[in-house]
C-alpha cells in the first residue's frame, strides 16, 4: 500500500479519526508524546506530523524511539528516513485498525 492508497482509504472520517486514537495510544504506551492537535488535515500532513516527531525522539531519547516501534510492531529501522519511518508506522497502524474494524483475522 502506498501513500496514495492510503490516503484513498482513509477519505472516510470515522476510519481516520480510529486511526489517530490508534496512533496516539501506540505513542503514549511507548512513552512518546504525539502532541497533535489538528482537527481538519490531510493524511500527508499527519505523515509529517509523526515524520517530526521521529526525529525529535530520535535525537532526544534513542530508547523510547526503539520502543515505539516495537509497541507498534514494525522492524528497528536501520536507516533515518524519517519519512518513510512515518509512512511506515502509519500504514502498520491502519492495518490494525482495518483489521479490527472489519473483523478479520
Amino acid at each position: 500500500m502506498n501513500t496514495d492508497e492510503l490516503e484513498k482509504l482513509t477519505t472516510d472520517n470515522e476510519l481516520l479519526q480510529a486511526l489517530i486514537i490508534q496512533v496516539e495510544k501506540d505513542f503514549t504506551m511507548a512513552g512518546v508524546d504525539l502532541n497533535f492537535k489538528q482537527t481538519d488535515f490531510t493524511i500527508q500532513q499527519f505523515i509529517a506530523h509523526i515524520c517530526k516527531r521521529l526525529e525529535e525522539q530520535h535525537k532526544e531519547n534513542h530508547q523510547k524511539f526503539c520502543n515505539l516501534f516495537y509497541r507498534i510492531d514494525v522492524p528497528l529501522p536501520t536507516h533515518t528516513d524519517f519519512k518513510l519511518l512515518a509512512e511506515k508506522l502509519i500504514k502498520r497502524e491502519f492495518l490494525k485498525v482495518w483489521t479490527r474494524r472489519n473483523n478479520v483475522f
